[in-house]
């Protein structure tokens, strides 16, 4: 179902290409189907570690607190629900939180904010802080995607079409091929240790906002 998922999301984004309008002038050039370069590039990594950390928590998160954190299956169950509650509750409100901060700004703190929220999870051995973390993931990821996919838009002599396309396509790969690397390194190591890498990502991303993003 997840691969499904995830191979749904890349057809819609190559699917884009044709109902997407082109960006002026751009009706002429050629833009073939290939791995993207120079800025969107740089947001397609982006977009892939975003998904990966999203994958990561839909996949894992209930089986952390079952292993790590000893909790009942009802508990176990609200690892999933603190997650995609809060990254719903980002979601809607977005366009509103997106009006007022700047792009870079706020993929800055949405990777600050699933950096910390992650390392909670980790690092506090309770089952309540660990859905407090989750929830902090999930409301910080909430907006990196779709601050990823308008910037693809605007990528400067790209038809907005092709800039979502080859984005959303790194993007939706690296969450294809996530949560199975993160199952590979919980294997040898721990979940705990897997999960690691949200912090990670989330920290890289907030780190690379300026580069990545245009200023307003």
């Amino acid at each position: 179902m997840f691969i499904a998922t995830g191979l749904g999301a890349v057809v819609v984004g190559v699917a884009s290409r044709a109902m997407l309008p082109l960006a002026p002038g751009a009706a002429d050039e050629k833009h073939p189907l290939s791995i993207p370069r120079g800025p969107l590039l740089l947001l397609g990594v982006l977009a892939a570690m975003g998904l990966i950390a999203e994958g990561a928590m839909y996949d894992w998160s209930v089986l952390f607190m079952k292993q790590e954190r000893d909790s009942s299956a009802s508990t176990a169950a609200l690892a999933y629900a603190s997650f995609s509650g809060a990254m719903a509750v980002g979601r809607f409100g977005g366009d509103w939180v997106r009006s007022r901060l700047s792009p870079t700004l706020l993929m800055r703190l949405s990777g600050v904010l699933a950096a910390a929220g992650m390392a909670l999870a980790l690092a506090v051995p309770s089952p309540a802080v660990a859905l407090l973390g989750f929830a902090c993931v999930g409301l910080g990821l909430s907006n990196v995607v779709p601050v990823l996919f308008s910037a693809a838009s605007q990528a400067p002599g790209v038809a907005p079409a092709h800039g979502i396309a080859a984005v959303s396509g790194v993007g939706y790969l690296g969450m294809m091929a996530g949560p199975p690397l993160i199952g590979l390194v919980a294997e040898h190591t721990s979940l705990a240790a897997g999960l690691v890498v949200v912090v990670v990502f989330a920290l890289f991303m907030a780190a690379s906002a300026q580069r990545a993003l245009p200023r307003r």
